[in-house]
């Protein structure tokens, strides 16, 4: 299966963040210029010309919605297309209104690529037409995670491909962050494996917007660019028979004319940090460095107890917080271990990216047929991090705050923190009278 794409789209991104996310195997030819999809070979797979084009056994598919719904559908147990028939229908819908909203990025991102004159009033006014138009999207983010049930879709998909190719014109630090909604579903998105193997790991808001050219020379540029494109076939003419002869027979050199280009800048303003966000910062960089070096002590030291005895004396209640979380099940639910351990396994897969800021046990504790999820959770922040917030299980468990100056609550960290699953059966280890069935350390 090939997948046909032009660098830098929308479309195509979200194509690759697709294939990416469920895990499959494309080959991707790229295009950086219109030259190359005018050869026979390309108008054969698109006659019009047009990106994205993906390549199969069975056919040709074209049309960005329809190569995203044929690739989820080979894998339809992701749910990324939807789980029920209406899921499928409200991804569908998402895609439209995205592709219909958001038309104005292609202007914006025309003049971010210098292609064709433009004026800042113009510019100016086709991004305040995007803001708006993501006010949609801000308002059913509110009270979600994912725009569609509880999973990453095709609708997450290609809103996060959207913002990311047009990231010089979106991510602005000044728009994103009137924004907090759709800037906490980006922050996600761009968090997870699949994205980052796509696009790289520093995906965040820029300080400021990016230089663009001045007007008259992208309108020179892409007049050059439409008279440089030749239909296919089409040979270069014989330069020596072009050059143009002096008296004596001899080829004139051609002068070249060097083109001054007036750049304009745009800064934003300056701000001086204040005494006390200086402060701020260099304690949380000690924080960050302390919490590593406890991480990196406490999973490869042989007396876990002196380094939690260690901890509590040092731990520091401004920077850290430490949680007890257990799952508020229902009657039916926890009565089969196989069941749970595939349920602990999707719960971890949620907090993609959670890693550097958290260090955690967390299982299956009880009997086979009736059993607890619990655990013991150490984070950076003095509050439900927002990963945890963010999570579509983590709010069907209690959370409840320890304080590590209290002994109670240093004996309950010990109980978890020390009581890891044995590979020995023949060990059994309890945790609050309940035996061990199932543990994680996460970190």
């Amino acid at each position: 299966m090939t997948l046909h794409v032009f660098v830098g789209c929308p479309a195509s991104l979200a194509t690759m963040l697709t294939a990416k996310a469920i895990n499959l195997p494309v080959n991707y030819k790229f295009y950086q210029n219109t030259e190359d999809r005018s050869t026979p070979r390309f108008l054969h797979l698109s006659p019009r010309g047009q990106l994205p084009v993906l390549e199969t056994a069975e056919g040709v598919v074209t049309n960005m919605a329809a190569i995203l719904r044929y690739m989820s559908g080979l894998k339809a147990f992701t749910g990324v297309g939807g789980q029920s028939a209406f899921d499928k229908a409200q991804v569908d819908l998402w895609l439209a209104m995205m592709s219909e909203d958001l038309s104005k990025t292609l202007e914006v991102r025309r003049v971010q690529c210098g292609q064709g004159e433009w004026t800042t009033e113009g510019l100016n006014k086709s991004k305040d037409a995007v803001v708006a138009a993501l006010q949609r999207f801000e308002e059913h983010l509110s009270l979600r995670t994912y725009f569609v049930s509880n999973n990453v879709t095709l609708a997450d998909l290609y809103f996060t491909a959207l913002m990311a190719a047009n990231r010089s014109a979106l991510l602005e630090l000044s728009v994103m962050k009137n924004l907090p909604n759709v800037q906490r579903h980006m922050s996600y998105m761009t968090s997870t494996s699949f994205f980052q193997a796509v696009m790289g790991r520093n995906f965040g808001a820029s300080n400021t917007a990016f230089n663009l050219a001045a007007s008259a020379e992208t309108k020179a540029f892409a007049m050059q660019c439409q008279k440089d494109v030749k239909p296919a076939g089409t040979q270069q003419p014989n330069k020596g028979k072009q050059e143009k002869t002096g008296g004596k027979g001899k080829a004139q050199p051609k002068k070249e004319v060097a083109k001054k280009v007036e750049v304009v800048k745009v800064e934003a303003p300056k701000v001086e940090k204040t005494p006390e966000q200086l402060a701020e910062e260099a304690a949380s960089s000690k924080a960050g460095a302390w919490f590593y070096d406890f991480k990196s002590e406490f999973t490869n030291t042989k007396d876990r107890s002196a380094c939690l005895d260690k901890l509590f004396v040092d731990f520091d209640d401004s920077q850290f917080s430490m949680w007890h979380c257990v799952y508020d099940k229902l009657p039916k639910e926890c009565k089969d271990f196989l069941v749970s351990k595939n349920q602990i396994t999707f719960f971890f897969r949620g907090f993609e990216g959670f890693n550097k800021d958290v260090i955690s046990v967390h299982g299956v504790y009880g009997d086979d047929k009736d059993h607890d999820y619990m655990g013991m959770w150490m984070w950076r922040g003095t509050e439900k991090h927002v990963k945890v917030l963010e999570h579509p299980s983590a709010e069907y468990y209690n959370w409840t705050k320890l304080d590590l100056k209290n002994p109670t609550d240093q004996a309950r960290v010990k109980d978890y923190w020390l009581n890891l699953e044995e590979e020995d059966e023949t060990i059994v280890k309890k945790v609050e009278g309940k035996q061990v069935l199932l543990t994680k350390l996460f970190k």
